[in-house]
C-alpha cells in the first residue's frame, strides 16, 4: 500500500480535483432551464472543467462540430496532464489511451469518408502532445477523402495490415470500426500482463466488466440486425479480458433466437441488460452500467493506474452529456426529455 501511495499520490490528488469539478445533476438542470445555446456555453465557460478550451470561442457562432472538436481536445489535454504524473510500467500501460485516441480519431475520419461528401467534411484537429507521441500520420489522414487515400496514408504502420484486406474488399464501416475496436482491447490485454499485481487486478476488474458488456451487445446486434451466423459473430468478439468464458460466449452465440439469448444472459451477472432494448433503451442500460463500474473502480482502487483510465472514461460520459444538453437546448426539446437521455 505504501508503494502505491508514493507512486500515485500526485495522480490521486489530480483525480479528486477532477471529480470535484465534474458537472452535477443540478448543473445540467440549470443549463436545461436556459433558452439558448450561447447561455449554455457561457455557463460551461464558468462552471466546467472544459472552461479553458471554451474561453476563446464566440458562443453565438459555435456549432456542434466545433464544440465536439474542442471537447475532444480538452479530453486529450486532460489525459496528457495525468500521463506526466506516472512513470515506468504504469506509464507504458497508459499507452492504451494513445491507442484509444488513435482509433477514435481514425474512426471519425472514416465516418466522413464513408459518408462520401468531402465538401461537408469537418476539420479534425490533433493535440500537439498526442501528435508527438503517435506514429499514425494524422497530418495525412485528415486530408484523405477516399478509402484508397486513407489506406495509402497508413502504409508503414500497424494499422495498414489491420485494415487493408477489409477495406480493399469493400468492407462496411461497421467491419472496419470493429477491427479498430478489437485492436484497442487486444492492446489493453497485452499491456495489462506487464503491470504489477495490484494494478493488474484493478485493470482486470475495470476492463473485464466492460468487455463482457461489449461482447453481449455485439452478439445481440449481430443476431437481431444482421442475422449473422455463429462463426462470423465469434470472429467479432473480444477474446481477452472478459469474465465470460469462451464456452459461455459460444453458447450465447448458438442461442436459437433473441428470446433464448436474453434468457441465457439473465442467468449471468448481467441480468436485465436486455430488458428494454428498443428506442435507445439498450444503449442507455449499457452506458449506466459502464458508468457505475467506473465509479466503483475509483472508490475501490484509487491508488492504481485503473483510477486514471476510469477517470478518463467518466469524463467521456460528461462530454457526451454536454453535447446532448447543447443540442437539446438548440432544438428547444423539453428539459424532462433531455434529462432522461443523460447518463449521470
Amino acid at each position: 500500500m505504501l508503494r502505491e501511495l508514493i507512486r500515485y499520490s500526485g495522480v490521486v490528488t489530480k483525480i479528486r480535483a477532477k471529480e470535484r469539478n465534474r458537472l452535477t445533476e443540478s448543473d445540467y438542470k440549470t443549463m436545461l432551464a436556459m433558452e439558448s445555446v450561447p447561455e449554455v456555453i457561457g455557463y460551461l465557460k464558468e462552471h466546467s472543467s472544459f472552461s479553458l478550451f471554451l474561453q476563446s470561442v464566440n458562443e453565438r457562432e459555435m456549432h456542434r462540430g466545433q464544440l465536439e472538436r474542442l471537447l475532444h481536445r480538452a479530453m486529450q489535454d486532460d489525459f496528457c496532464r495525468l500521463y506526466r504524473f506516472v512513470a515506468g510500467k504504469s506509464r507504458r500501460f497508459l499507452d492504451i489511451y494513445l491507442v484509444y485516441f488513435e482509433t477514435e480519431l481514425m474512426k471519425r475520419i472514416l465516418y466522413q469518408i464513408y459518408g462520401g461528401e468531402p465538401e461537408n467534411f469537418e476539420p479534425i484537429l490533433v493535440d500537439e502532445f498526442f501528435e508527438r507521441h503517435t506514429k499514425v500520420p494524422f497530418g495525412k489522414l485528415v486530408r484523405c477523402t477516399t478509402r484508397q487515400e486513407y489506406l495509402e496514408a497508413l502504409k508503414g504502420t500497424d494499422f495498414y495490415g489491420l485494415l487493408a484486406d477489409v477495406m480493399q474488399k469493400n468492407g462496411t464501416l461497421f467491419d472496419v470500426a470493429m477491427r479498430l475496436d478489437l485492436y484497442y482491447y487486444t492492446t489493453i490485454a497485452r499491456l495489462t500482463e506487464k503491470l504489477d499485481q495490484a494494478d493488474r487486478i484493478a485493470v482486470g476488474k475495470e476492463f473485464g466488466y466492460q468487455v463482457d458488456l461489449i461482447n453481449l451487445v455485439w452478439i445481440y446486434r449481430l443476431k437481431a440486425s444482421y442475422r449473422a451466423d455463429g462463426s462470423r459473430i465469434m470472429g467479432y468478439l473480444i477474446p481477452t479480458l472478459g469474465y465470460l468464458s469462451h464456452k459461455t460466449l459460444a453458447r450465447l452465440v448458438r442461442a436459437a433466437d433473441i428470446p433464448a439469448f436474453v434468457e441465457m444472459v439473465n442467468q449471468t451477472a448481467h441480468r436485465g441488460l436486455f430488458d428494454a432494448p428498443e428506442n435507445g433503451g439498450l444503449e442507455r442500460t449499457y452506458a449506466e452500467r459502464l458508468l457505475s463500474a467506473q465509479k466503483r473502480i475509483l472508490r475501490e482502487h484509487p491508488m492504481s493506474v485503473a483510477a486514471i483510465t476510469a477517470s478518463e472514461q467518466l469524463k467521456q460520459f460528461e462530454m457526451q452529456n454536454i453535447i446532448t444538453v447543447v443540442e437539446g437546448v438548440r432544438y428547444s426539446l423539453p428539459a424532462k426529455n433531455i434529462m432522461e437521455r443523460l447518463v449521470l
